[in-house]
């Protein structure tokens, strides 16, 4: 399982362009890379879901998402800390901007239509980061379970 998540890291990373060490749009990358591998595995969905998301909220192409995916991915494999990936998107983004990075969260995690428990607590532990409310992190898992 953890070899699954290890190749699924090295697909990406292997193209990685350089970014600038504070884009928020490579720290939202790093993050949804933790989210679809933090049970271990990367399943197909969880990648194509996690490609349409960025292309979506960033009006990316495919080759520019791809790009800020393997940035990302890099960048997920080398920290040692959320905090790097928390830190960039809450001196440029809003409160609106943080709510739709905690969905974009929700989106990629529920793909499957359960939620593990490491996901979970992934989530969670982000969405606090963030400085998303409990009741914005409940209303947006919500809304991606159609409840």
């Amino acid at each position: 399982m953890l070899r699954k998540f290890a190749d699924f890291m090295s697909g990406w990373a292997r193209s990685a362009p350089t970014f600038s060490e504070g884009d928020h749009r490579v720290a939202t990358a790093a993050l949804l890379v933790h989210a679809v591998g933090v049970d271990g595995s990367a399943a197909p969905a969880e990648r194509k879901r996690l490609v349409g998301l960025m292309r979506d909220r960033f009006g990316l192409d495919a080759r520019h998402a791809d790009s800020v995916i393997a940035a990302g991915a890099v960048r997920a494999r080398e920290s040692v800390d959320l905090t790097d990936f928390t830190h960039p998107l809450k001196r440029v983004l809003d409160q609106a901007g943080l709510e739709a990075v905690v969905d974009m969260l929700w989106d990629v995690v529920l793909i499957d239509g359960n939620v593990r428990e490491l996901e979970e607590s992934f989530v969670w532990r982000v969405a606090d980061l963030l400085g998303v409310s409990a009741s914005e992190r409940v209303a947006s898992r919500r809304r991606h379970e159609g409840v």
